[in-house]
């Protein structure tokens, strides 16, 4: 029986393979349409997984109450890689007249107020994470058509956000290549697409 021995170069590399594709499954179920995007469908994350936030932000109120464009608060989405965290002052273009409906609601805008007041952000506990290794453009994908609720679900029913899409690299190649041929908005999945 002949032994064979790779390089560790190479068995870095196919460890580092068998990684990658371990969290490489495909999007389950039908595809979907958003706008001329095809979208696969995907297993949606857990509502109780969503983390405790400094303050108790409800996107369905002001996404799905009051509409609030996404674009309002996360102004950078169509112009660069993060679609950011809005800074308090954003908060404040309505809170400096909108106190609240309820004890509660006023207990809340009352924190941010504090904040404002102290000049300090709000500690944001972050949601939506990828690897490092891993690269994602919310300006691409928002002048293609895309709308947040791609990958985000239907933010502005949510009252605390959690991932709902896996955003696992597999998910992401599904979508990817079914737009491949799309006329408009071709995509690539070239490893240095997403891996730069």
């Amino acid at each position: 029986m002949k032994t064979y021995f790779l390089p560790l170069t190479a068995l870095a590399a196919v460890t580092i393979l068998a990684a990658a594709l371990s969290g490489c499954s495909p999007a389950r179920g039908s595809e979907t349409k958003d706008g001329l995007i095809t979208v696969p469908a995907s297993e949606h994350g857990n509502p109780s997984s969503a983390p405790v936030q400094p303050v108790d932000y409800r996107h369905s109120i002001h996404a799905g109450q009051y509409k609030i464009p996404c674009l309002y608060c996360h102004s950078y989405a169509d112009k660069s890689p993060v679609a950011n965290v809005p800074a308090v002052s954003t908060c404040m273009n309505c809170h400096r007249i909108i106190a609240g409906s309820t004890p509660y609601n006023q207990q809340e805008i009352a924190k941010v107020v504090d904040y404002w007041t102290k000049g300090q952000p709000i500690p944001w506990v972050s949601i939506h994470r990828l690897p490092d290794h891993a690269y994602f453009s919310h300006k691409r994908h928002v002048k293609a058509g895309m709308q947040c609720q791609t990958c985000h679900g239907p933010i502005q029913n949510m009252d605390h956000v959690y991932q709902y899409s896996s955003l696992k690299m597999g998910w992401c190649v599904t979508c990817h290549k079914a737009n491949l041929h799309n006329a408009q908005f071709a995509t690539s999945i070239d490893c240095y697409t997403c891996h730069k």
